[in-house]
């Protein structure tokens, strides 16, 4: 048996029925990116489920670069959000980091690869440094840093 019309919240009905497509969702995307807005944020304002807002990038390139575009540019916003915030006592890193880690996927902990020795690099460079700072120098002559 159907669910009854025109109760949207009837068990068979999802609610959210409207699937006809417009290209000016492609701004309101990039205009929510902006704010830093995201697909949940992005479904709501249109009126319709998360569903329809995948099958609508799928099936309309324009919008799937739209939405793409949306998340590239919430990301800016709350990276710049977070380095704004910074300095502020009151800045909670914890949320912050949470927030970061569950809308954008970030990892807690970033793997940094280092080709060669660039440790014993820098320690001999700084060595070199710090015997040329004994050493009088001419004015006006630049201190070599290679040996």
């Amino acid at each position: 048996m159907p669910a009854p019309e025109g109760n949207r919240f009837a068990l068979g009905n999802s609610g959210n029925t409207r699937t006809d497509y417009d290209p000016k969702y492609c701004t309101v995307a990039m205009r929510l990116g902006k704010n830093g807005g995201g697909i949940e944020e992005l479904a709501a304002k249109l009126g319709v489920a998360r569903k329809t807002v995948y099958a609508w990038m799928e099936t309309h390139v324009e919008f799937g670069d739209a939405v793409t575009y949306m998340r590239e540019l919430a990301e800016v916003h709350w990276r710049k959000v977070g380095a704004d915030a910074l300095f502020n006592r009151s800045f909670r890193e914890r949320l912050y980091s949470l927030q970061m880690m569950n809308r954008f996927g970030w990892n807690k902990k970033e793997e940094n690869t280092v080709q060669g020795n660039v440790a014993q690099a820098i320690a001999t460079m700084y060595a070199r440094i710090q015997a040329r700072k004994k050493t009088p120098q001419p004015d006006g002559a630049a201190i070599p840093l290679s040996a």
